[in-house]
């Protein structure tokens, strides 16, 4: 591809990315092996991140003189630390799996054979809420990382009155004391 063409391929994938990130539902990134240039910024927009012990991440981008153009280094910042983004960033190296558990990039580690099991066994805790809160909580969640607090703290307030008044919340409610006073 020339320069034009790979300029309009990154601008597809970030709208793609953006699109995923901007979904109601939670989104996992289950990885395995390499998660390199894009597949690296696809998994960032991801609220879960869950990778089998041989998964390795890597802005290969670096590597060869150009930056990661999809967000990617956005992303990075708001979920690790800015001295490992950095590190990640400006060092091109490869981050191990072990290591980007160390660094909060991803959420769990787990052996190659169980990775699918372990996303699933996310997908039935998340189930246990309803789509309203999880929803809501993923809102304020993003929300936080992107506007100043005290604007964070408004749509909290706004999203928490939402869901109080709801009827799944009073029936979860009232089933949740129910069964407490058994």
């Amino acid at each position: 591809m020339d320069a034009r063409e790979k300029f309009m391929q990154a601008g597809w994938l970030r709208r793609v990315i953006v699109k995923l990130e901007e979904l109601p539902q939670p989104v996992i990134a289950a990885i395995r092996g390499y998660c390199y240039g894009g597949d690296f910024e696809l998994a960032l927009a991801c609220d879960f991140r869950i990778a089998s012990e041989n998964a390795v991440f890597h802005f290969l981008e670096m590597s060869l003189g150009a930056f990661p153009d999809s967000g990617g280094p956005v992303r990075l910042c708001r979920i690790v630390p800015s001295g490992w983004a950095k590190e990640i960033l400006m060092t091109a190296r490869k981050v191990s799996a072990a290591e980007a558990r160390e660094m909060g990039l991803v959420c769990r580690l787990v052996e190659d054979d169980a990775l699918e099991r372990e996303a699933e066994s996310i997908c039935a805790e998340i189930q246990k809420s309803t789509f309203r809160g999880i929803s809501s909580a993923k809102t304020i969640i993003n929300s936080i990382q992107n506007h100043d607090l005290q604007n964070a703290f408004a749509l909290s307030n706004a999203l928490r009155e939402g869901l109080e008044g709801s009827s799944e919340y009073i029936a979860r409610i009232d089933r949740h004391f129910a069964e407490r006073n058994r």
